[in-house]
Protein backbone atom coordinates (compact mmCIF):
# COMPACT_ATOMS: atom_id res chain seq x y z
CA UNK A 1 0.00 0.00 0.00
CA UNK A 2 1.32 3.15 -0.63
CA UNK A 3 1.93 5.56 1.87
CA UNK A 4 0.62 9.66 1.84
CA UNK A 5 2.22 11.82 3.48
CA UNK A 6 0.28 15.32 4.68
CA UNK A 7 3.05 17.81 5.64
CA UNK A 8 1.53 20.74 8.46
CA UNK A 9 3.55 23.84 8.91
CA UNK A 10 2.93 26.57 10.93
CA UNK A 11 4.90 30.12 11.63
CA UNK A 12 5.45 29.60 15.01
CA UNK A 13 8.36 29.69 16.99
CA UNK A 14 10.93 26.98 16.37
CA UNK A 15 11.19 26.10 20.50
CA UNK A 16 8.05 27.19 20.96
CA UNK A 17 6.85 24.11 22.72
CA UNK A 18 8.90 21.63 24.69
CA UNK A 19 6.48 18.55 24.17
CA UNK A 20 6.33 19.36 20.48
CA UNK A 21 10.09 19.66 19.87
CA UNK A 22 10.59 16.27 21.42
CA UNK A 23 8.34 14.44 19.44
CA UNK A 24 9.50 16.41 15.80
CA UNK A 25 12.75 14.67 16.83
CA UNK A 26 11.70 11.17 17.69
CA UNK A 27 9.53 10.98 14.88
CA UNK A 28 10.27 13.43 12.27
CA UNK A 29 13.43 11.16 10.86
CA UNK A 30 10.89 7.89 10.66
CA UNK A 31 8.65 9.88 7.84
CA UNK A 32 10.36 11.87 5.39
CA UNK A 33 9.28 9.57 2.72
CA UNK A 34 7.94 5.58 2.63
CA UNK A 35 11.14 4.80 1.33
CA UNK A 36 13.38 5.96 4.12
CA UNK A 37 10.76 4.74 6.56
CA UNK A 38 11.43 1.03 4.92
CA UNK A 39 15.27 1.62 4.55
CA UNK A 40 15.91 3.04 8.31
CA UNK A 41 13.62 0.45 9.45
CA UNK A 42 12.02 2.59 11.40
CA UNK A 43 8.37 2.14 12.23
CA UNK A 44 5.70 4.25 11.49
CA UNK A 45 2.58 2.35 13.11
CA UNK A 46 2.88 4.21 16.43
CA UNK A 47 1.50 7.51 14.36
CA UNK A 48 -1.52 9.06 12.90
CA UNK A 49 -1.99 8.28 9.37
CA UNK A 50 -0.13 11.33 6.77
CA UNK A 51 0.76 13.41 9.72
CA UNK A 52 4.49 14.15 9.84
CA UNK A 53 5.74 15.95 12.89
CA UNK A 54 8.03 18.89 12.31
CA UNK A 55 9.91 21.46 14.41
CA UNK A 56 7.43 24.04 13.80
CA UNK A 57 4.20 23.87 16.17
CA UNK A 58 1.00 23.14 13.87
CA UNK A 59 -2.42 22.98 14.56
CA UNK A 60 -3.44 21.32 18.24
CA UNK A 61 -5.45 18.76 16.22
CA UNK A 62 -2.46 17.21 14.74
CA UNK A 63 0.00 17.18 18.09
CA UNK A 64 -2.89 15.75 19.81
CA UNK A 65 -3.32 12.72 17.91
CA UNK A 66 0.24 11.97 17.87
CA UNK A 67 0.18 12.25 21.55
CA UNK A 68 -2.82 10.39 21.67
CA UNK A 69 -2.08 7.50 19.59
CA UNK A 70 -4.55 4.49 20.16
CA UNK A 71 -0.85 2.24 20.19
CA UNK A 72 1.07 4.15 22.16
CA UNK A 73 0.70 2.30 25.16
CA UNK A 74 2.55 -0.25 23.73
CA UNK A 75 6.01 1.87 23.95
CA UNK A 76 5.14 3.81 26.72
CA UNK A 77 3.94 1.15 28.93
CA UNK A 78 2.35 3.75 30.96
CA UNK A 79 0.88 1.34 33.30
CA UNK A 80 4.79 -0.04 34.15
CA UNK A 81 5.95 3.38 34.47
CA UNK A 82 3.30 4.45 36.85
CA UNK A 83 3.68 1.38 39.16
CA UNK A 84 7.46 1.62 39.59
CA UNK A 85 7.15 5.54 40.43
CA UNK A 86 5.18 4.12 43.71
CA UNK A 87 2.29 6.77 43.83
CA UNK A 88 0.34 7.00 47.27
CA UNK A 89 -3.27 8.45 47.43
CA UNK A 90 -2.30 12.32 48.60
CA UNK A 91 0.84 12.70 46.49
CA UNK A 92 0.98 16.31 44.08
CA UNK A 93 2.91 15.26 41.02
CA UNK A 94 3.64 17.67 38.21
CA UNK A 95 4.11 16.55 34.35
CA UNK A 96 6.47 18.30 33.27
CA UNK A 97 5.97 19.20 29.35
CA UNK A 98 2.66 17.36 29.70
CA UNK A 99 1.46 18.22 26.09
CA UNK A 100 -2.06 16.76 26.00
CA UNK A 101 -2.00 14.90 29.50
CA UNK A 102 -1.15 11.53 28.51
CA UNK A 103 -0.05 11.25 31.63
CA UNK A 104 -1.41 13.69 33.99
CA UNK A 105 -4.76 12.12 33.88
CA UNK A 106 -3.46 8.77 34.97
CA UNK A 107 -1.55 10.38 37.91
CA UNK A 108 -4.66 11.94 39.11
CA UNK A 109 -6.80 8.81 39.05
CA UNK A 110 -3.75 7.15 41.10
CA UNK A 111 -3.44 9.85 43.52
CA UNK A 112 -7.20 10.28 44.76
CA UNK A 113 -9.04 13.65 45.41
CA UNK A 114 -6.77 14.04 48.33
CA UNK A 115 -3.71 14.62 45.87
CA UNK A 116 -3.11 16.86 42.34
CA UNK A 117 -1.14 16.40 39.24
CA UNK A 118 -0.77 19.14 37.11
CA UNK A 119 0.18 19.13 33.89
CA UNK A 120 2.51 22.05 33.05
CA UNK A 121 3.14 22.88 29.39
CA UNK A 122 4.34 26.06 27.75
CA UNK A 123 1.63 25.96 24.91
CA UNK A 124 -1.78 27.85 24.94
CA UNK A 125 -3.57 25.15 22.89
CA UNK A 126 -2.59 21.78 24.24
CA UNK A 127 -3.60 23.76 28.38
CA UNK A 128 -6.56 24.48 26.35
CA UNK A 129 -7.25 20.84 25.89
CA UNK A 130 -6.00 19.60 29.06
CA UNK A 131 -8.57 22.04 30.79
CA UNK A 132 -11.24 20.92 28.08
CA UNK A 133 -9.98 16.83 28.78
CA UNK A 134 -10.21 17.52 32.97
CA UNK A 135 -13.50 18.90 32.69
CA UNK A 136 -14.86 15.74 30.53
CA UNK A 137 -13.46 13.11 32.80
CA UNK A 138 -14.73 14.79 35.86
CA UNK A 139 -11.31 14.82 37.68
CA UNK A 140 -10.65 18.25 39.72
CA UNK A 141 -7.36 17.66 40.65
CA UNK A 142 -6.27 17.10 37.48
CA UNK A 143 -4.95 20.64 37.08
CA UNK A 144 -3.32 21.92 33.30
CA UNK A 145 -1.26 24.86 33.63
CA UNK A 146 0.37 27.09 31.47
CA UNK A 147 4.46 27.73 31.91
CA UNK A 148 7.23 29.67 30.03
CA UNK A 149 10.50 27.99 29.33
CA UNK A 150 12.42 28.94 32.08
CA UNK A 151 9.46 29.06 34.70
CA UNK A 152 7.43 25.83 35.50
CA UNK A 153 5.07 28.36 36.95
CA UNK A 154 4.70 25.99 40.25
CA UNK A 155 4.25 27.04 44.05
CA UNK A 156 7.24 26.59 46.45
CA UNK A 157 7.48 23.56 48.51
CA UNK A 158 4.05 22.11 46.59
CA UNK A 159 4.97 19.05 44.60
CA UNK A 160 6.24 15.77 45.65
CA UNK A 161 7.30 14.22 42.39
CA UNK A 162 8.60 15.69 39.22
CA UNK A 163 7.83 13.67 35.99
CA UNK A 164 9.65 14.57 33.04
CA UNK A 165 8.91 12.04 30.06
CA UNK A 166 10.81 12.53 26.86
CA UNK A 167 11.25 16.21 27.27
CA UNK A 168 14.20 16.33 29.19
CA UNK A 169 16.82 16.73 26.36
CA UNK A 170 15.08 19.85 24.87
CA UNK A 171 15.08 21.98 28.20
CA UNK A 172 16.77 25.00 27.64
CA UNK A 173 19.21 24.97 30.00
CA UNK A 174 18.57 22.19 31.63
CA UNK A 175 21.27 22.77 34.76
CA UNK A 176 20.18 25.79 35.70
CA UNK A 177 16.29 24.97 35.04
CA UNK A 178 16.21 22.31 37.20
CA UNK A 179 18.33 23.76 39.71
CA UNK A 180 15.32 25.86 40.37
CA UNK A 181 12.88 23.00 40.47
CA UNK A 182 14.47 21.98 43.67
CA UNK A 183 12.39 24.77 45.39
CA UNK A 184 9.18 23.37 44.29
CA UNK A 185 10.08 20.04 46.23
CA UNK A 186 8.27 19.20 49.34
CA UNK A 187 11.17 17.49 51.66
CA UNK A 188 11.13 14.11 50.53
CA UNK A 189 10.33 15.14 46.83
CA UNK A 190 11.92 13.50 44.04
CA UNK A 191 12.22 13.89 40.20
CA UNK A 192 12.06 11.22 37.89
CA UNK A 193 13.10 11.14 34.08
CA UNK A 194 11.98 8.97 31.73
CA UNK A 195 14.08 9.16 28.28
CA UNK A 196 14.95 7.12 25.19
CA UNK A 197 18.03 4.84 25.17
CA UNK A 198 21.19 6.19 23.80
CA UNK A 199 20.94 3.53 21.06
CA UNK A 200 19.70 2.70 17.70
CA UNK A 201 16.39 1.28 17.78
CA UNK A 202 13.17 0.63 15.97
CA UNK A 203 11.79 3.27 17.37
CA UNK A 204 12.89 6.66 18.57
CA UNK A 205 14.94 9.51 17.01
CA UNK A 206 18.82 8.75 16.30
CA UNK A 207 21.20 8.49 18.95
CA UNK A 208 22.69 11.97 18.32
CA UNK A 209 19.50 13.41 19.50
CA UNK A 210 19.54 11.58 22.68
CA UNK A 211 20.79 12.02 26.18
CA UNK A 212 22.46 9.08 27.48
CA UNK A 213 21.35 7.78 31.31
CA UNK A 214 25.25 9.47 32.18
CA UNK A 215 25.06 12.16 31.19
CA UNK A 216 21.50 12.47 32.42
CA UNK A 217 22.99 11.72 35.56
CA UNK A 218 25.95 14.12 35.38
CA UNK A 219 23.82 17.34 34.70
CA UNK A 220 21.27 15.88 37.90
CA UNK A 221 24.31 16.08 39.96
CA UNK A 222 25.60 19.70 38.93
CA UNK A 223 22.12 20.75 39.50
CA UNK A 224 22.17 19.46 43.34
CA UNK A 225 20.46 16.40 43.03
CA UNK A 226 21.75 12.48 43.73
CA UNK A 227 20.37 9.29 42.35
CA UNK A 228 18.30 7.09 43.96
CA UNK A 229 17.12 4.57 41.47
CA UNK A 230 17.82 3.54 38.46
CA UNK A 231 15.45 0.74 36.31
CA UNK A 232 15.42 -0.40 33.22
CA UNK A 233 12.33 -2.24 32.73
CA UNK A 234 11.19 -0.78 29.51
CA UNK A 235 11.83 -1.67 26.36
CA UNK A 236 12.90 1.54 24.49
CA UNK A 237 13.47 4.07 27.77
CA UNK A 238 15.42 4.71 30.65
CA UNK A 239 13.57 5.50 34.48
CA UNK A 240 15.68 7.50 36.78
CA UNK A 241 14.72 8.57 40.12
CA UNK A 242 16.85 11.96 41.78
CA UNK A 243 16.18 13.62 44.99
CA UNK A 244 17.63 16.66 45.88
CA UNK A 245 21.69 16.37 47.44
CA UNK A 246 20.12 18.52 50.53
CA UNK A 247 16.77 16.36 50.99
Amino acid sequence: METRIIEVRSPKSVFCLLSSVLWCLILAPMLVSAESVRKEGYRNDYLPNGIVPKHEMDTAENWIAIFEHPKRGEWQEPDKVIEKMNLKEGDVVADIGAGSGYFTRLFARVVGTTGKAYGVDIEPELVKYMEEDAQRLNLSNYIPKLATMADSGLETNSVDVIFICLTYHHLEDRINYMNKLKKVLKKGGRVIIVAFYKKKMDFGPPPDNKISEEVTIEEMKEAGYHLTRRLDFLRYQYFLEFEPATN
